[in-house]
């Protein structure tokens, strides 16, 4: 099945509410969403991690604008730290330099008042998994 590039949005004039005008708006692609944020390729994968635990965590779909900027703010200092690291030779296979890894996104997190232990926790192991594919 081809992917949706396109979303079908009904557009009612105000003088003709019974009219059946249809407009389609072309969809924003990854790259274009990321660039809106200010985030690279990278740093908006980790970024949807983040903001979909957040989610999860808080139970609401939407958040505030302060809370974005945390998310946003926490997502580029925590790949900046990726991007050093990873360039240990061999860091995925030392595990004290993971743990030291961990738990600079546990201290980042708590700073950033992400608090929720179970949120830490799940974003650690999902950073983990990721950061191995992107900074291999």
């Amino acid at each position: 099945m081809a992917k949706k590039t396109h979303l079908k949005i009904r557009m009612v004039p105000e003088s003709n509410p019974d009219s059946k005008f249809i407009y389609y708006a072309k969809k924003p692609t990854k790259g274009e969403k990321a660039k809106d944020l200010g985030l690279n390729e990278t740093e908006f994968a980790f970024y949807n991690i983040l903001n979909a635990e957040v989610v999860k965590s808080l139970g609401e779909e939407t958040f505030s604008d302060e809370v974005n900027e945390r998310i946003l703010s926490l997502v580029k200092k925590l790949v900046n730290q990726f991007e050093e690291s990873s360039k240990i030779v061999g860091f995925f296979l030392k595990q004290d330099e993971i743990k030291t890894m961990q738990r600079n996104i546990k201290r980042a997190m708590i700073e950033d008042d992400f608090d929720d232990p179970d949120l830490r926790k799940i974003v650690i192991e999902r950073f983990m998994e990721l950061a191995r594919v992107k900074f291999k």
